[in-house]
């Protein structure tokens, strides 16, 4: 009985450690892309007609529309470098989505940037959840893939937490996006 119990624990352990690393491979390829969006000139984007700046300074998606939440903090001043940064980064709304649809395990997919700009899929209603202030460097779910905690660069899990974006409680898998040795962005699922 307990050899019996020991390979069905084993058996178990196996099948988890193969869905999760499905997961961080679909976060790998959403670290890559990010990357690439950086790099690439800003695309045509709707995003200026989706977005609403609130009068706390916070730029914010106006309704669900089909696309991603889209949250801008107040922290960031908004100027032309702020809305490239928007249609750069808006190239990723199809693979956001995309990779949130591809597995069960994953109920939300996205990009957030050390200046707290976070696209997140599926839409949330970012000016009601999410602080005005909030900056992204201070959560579990950025920090833990920067330099101090995550010297590698690769995909790493998170220690569970309460999802400000009203999930409850999860655990991400995350992935630092650098240009040169600075962290433009984590993103995750």
């Amino acid at each position: 009985a307990r050899q019996e119990i020991a390979r069905i624990a084993g058996d178990e352990s196996a099948s988890i450690e193969q869905q999760l690393g499905q997961v961080a491979a679909l976060v790998d390829v959403l670290r890559l892309q990010t990357a690439l969006a950086y790099a690439a000139p800003a695309a045509k984007s709707t995003d200026r007609a989706r977005l609403r700046l609130q009068p706390s300074g916070a730029l914010t998606t106006r309704e669900d529309d089909g696309g991603p939440g889209v949250f801008y903090s107040a922290l960031t001043p908004k100027g032309p470098a702020q809305y490239e940064k928007l249609a750069r980064l808006s190239a990723l709304d199809p693979l956001l989505r995309d990779i949130t649809e591809a597995n069960p395990l994953i109920v939300q997919t996205y990009v957030n940037t050390h200046d707290s700009l976070n696209r997140i899929w599926p839409w949330i209603d970012t000016a009601r959840l999410l602080d005005p202030r909030m900056d992204m460097q201070d959560f579990n779910f950025y920090y833990e893939a920067d330099a101090l905690h995550n010297a590698r660069r690769a995909v790493v899990w998170t220690n569970a937490y309460v999802d400000p974006a009203g999930q409850g409680w999860m655990v991400s898998a995350i992935a630092p996006v650098y240009r040169g040795d600075f962290l433009e962005a984590v993103v995750g699922a």
